[in-house]
């Protein structure tokens, strides 16, 4: 079997079987003469071979793959520059966003204080800062972290799949439209001008608005998916990782200039006005400025596939119908099962490989799978107990330390400044020192992969030793030093998840790690408020113990990711 291009302008080198037992390289050449060359950085782009697929089929198609890639890589290098889909455009994004949140979640609270305040003291003036009050705004806001939590589950697990199919571009566009509605609606009810009455199932239907569109969480999904189209294996773990400081910019950034409207004007809906507005512009660049990344050729693609498998599906649960009748539970759990099916692709099947250090016999692995598994469990089990870690920590702080709303600012910016240098000063030459000594692998785990991961898991485990230790607020800062340094850990995981997806699939992909993201953070970070609130009276660290050993646990589970040397084996399924 060859495998010929016929038309595209580069050439390949696959392993084919030939015969019973021999194997050959072919190779998979243009045939036009004056074919543009490749430039080295577009050929650097590698991806593995598909893994569900028998080995010829699996060469077919990673050729195509690799060509309509290389081919789109060559259309945005041609493409005129406010034309092109660039990392900065990925960032603008996650940072309007992030800043738009950060701006206008102190005023939430603030206007619903407010508005709780005066529904408490219809009939007799009191102070705000009584325990009824306090009492409806926890209901009111643990009413919408779960129902918004639900919502968000349910969408990143359809997301993904949808972006592959229908491009990047709508799907953001969809996400800030419903957070813009929630916020634009909040105007309207927590204005004590227009409504002036608290309705708490109206304000939990429209705050919960704003994840029905997926997100924070999922909008990152679609960023770095949206990096995954344009920037070649060796540099994504810095374009990454250039999408966390955007975050961290925007969550820093925003809840400062929140304090300084309020110092000015002393009015908590203007700063909901700004926020509302920057989604409104958000909204507008992406419709008419930022450009899509996948290309209708991928694009088609994926829809076909999708179609296939839909077929598919409906068929097989044709045939169950007509053989027996089914139980209404059973049709409902396949209907289910069917809304799931996009997860499967976390699910690697088999690997197998050709051992060239043991007579070229040919041999199976679970490796891919399991570390698959293994970093998806580490990256939603990180994000939810930092989250969780978060929230505990600073309300620790105010209890142990005395802190005040200023001293809380100040931390969580030095917080984000630690992290944001490390990614832009330090991540660059860990990188380069890294690569002095290890290889890259573009189809699965390497050593600088490893090293990163496991180093930021012990430098969070450090943070979390100096935090629990620290008897003044000095000691509780230096932690943020460790802690800055950790944040390598996930742009880490998500170039190596990257490697083991077909590039058809990078939507689906990240919407999978989102969908468990999602789940993790629905239950790990209440959970831990509330084993802090039960135990704040005879010990306040115990919430702070238990995430100190469940990031242990990560550590621990690092140790069990493999990598597949391609030094002597050569993979073929």
């Amino acid at each position: 079997m060859v495998v010929t291009g016929k038309s595209d302008p580069v050439e390949e080198s696959y392993l084919i079987k030939d015969g019973e037992s021999t194997y050959s390289n072919y190779e998979c050449t243009s045939q036009e003469s004056d074919a543009r060359e490749i430039d080295p950085v577009i050929d650097s782009l590698d991806f593995p071979l598909r893994l569900n697929e028998s080995a010829e089929q699996g060469d077919t198609e990673h050729a195509d793959d690799m060509r309509s890639l290389k081919q789109d890589w060559l259309l945005h290098e041609a493409t005129v520059w406010y034309k092109r889909p660039t990392v900065a455009m990925a960032c603008l994004t996650i940072f309007l966003t992030s800043f738009s949140v950060g701006l206008s979640t102190p005023s939430q609270i603030g206007l619903s204080i407010e508005i709780i305040c005066r529904e408490v003291n219809k009939h007799e003036a009191m102070p705000c800062n009584v325990p009824a009050v306090q009492t409806m705004l926890s209901e009111l806001q643990s009413s919408t972290q779960i129902i918004g939590g639900l919502f968000m589950v349910l969408v990143s697990a359809r997301i993904g799949k949808l972006s592959d199919i229908y491009g990047r571009k709508p799907i953001f566009a969809f996400i800030v439209l419903f957070a813009l509605i929630s916020k634009s609606l909040l105007l309207i009810f927590l204005n004590p001008q227009i409504i002036g009455s608290y309705h708490k199932v109206w304000l939990i239907i429209i705050m919960s608005l704003e994840n029905l569109g997926g997100g924070m969480i999922s909008l990152l999904g679609i960023v770095h998916s949206y990096v995954a189209d344009i920037v070649p294996v060796h540099k994504r773990m810095y374009s990454i990782g250039l999408v966390a400081v955007g975050l961290y910019v925007g969550m820093s950034l925003g809840p400062l200039l929140n304090s300084v409207l309020f110092s000015y004007f002393h009015s908590n809906i203007l700063s909901l006005q700004v926020a509302s507005i920057l989604l409104f512009v958000e909204l507008l660049l992406i419709l008419f400025f930022i450009p899509e990344s996948r290309s209708s050729r991928a694009r088609n693609k994926s829809r076909t596939a999708s179609e296939s498998s839909r077929q598919m599906f409906l068929e097989l649960n044709r045939l169950n119908q007509e053989s027996q009748a089914q139980p209404l539970y059973k049709k409902l759990l396949l209907h289910l099962t069917s809304f799931f099916l996009p997860l499967k692709v976390l699910w690697l099947p088999k690997t197998r490989y050709i051992d060239h250090s043991d007579h070229d016999r040919i041999k199976s692995t679970y490796i891919p799978r399991t570390n698959v598994i293994i970093m998806v469990f580490m990256d939603t089990l990180m994000l939810s107990i930092l989250l969780g870690f978060g929230q505990v920590s600073v309300i620790y702080a105010t209890y142990v330390f005395n802190w005040d709303s200023s001293v809380m600012g100040y931390f969580i910016s030095v917080s984000m400044i630690s992290k944001t240098l490390t990614i832009l000063v330090l991540s660059g030459m860990i990188l380069k020192l890294l690569e002095k000594f290890f290889s890259l692998d573009k189809k699965g785990v390497d050593n600088i992969d490893l090293t990163l991961m496991r180093s930021s898991f012990v430098f969070e485990l450090l943070a979390m030793i100096l935090i629990i230790n620290a008897s003044n607020s000095a000691q509780f800062f230096i932690a943020t030093l460790p802690a800055g340094l950790a944040s390598l850990a996930s742009p880490a995981m998500h170039t190596a998840l990257l490697k083991y997806g077909n590039p058809n699939e990078v939507g689906e992909l990240f919407g999978g790690i989102t969908f468990f993201r999602n789940l993790f953070i629905l239950i790990v970070p209440p959970l831990l408020l509330y084993v802090y609130s039960q135990t704040v009276a005879y010990n306040p660290a115990i919430a702070l113990y238990i995430c100190l050993f469940i990031i242990g646990m990560v550590v621990t589970s690092s140790l069990f990711l493999r990598k597949l040397d391609l030094r002597s084996c050569t993979v073929i399924t």
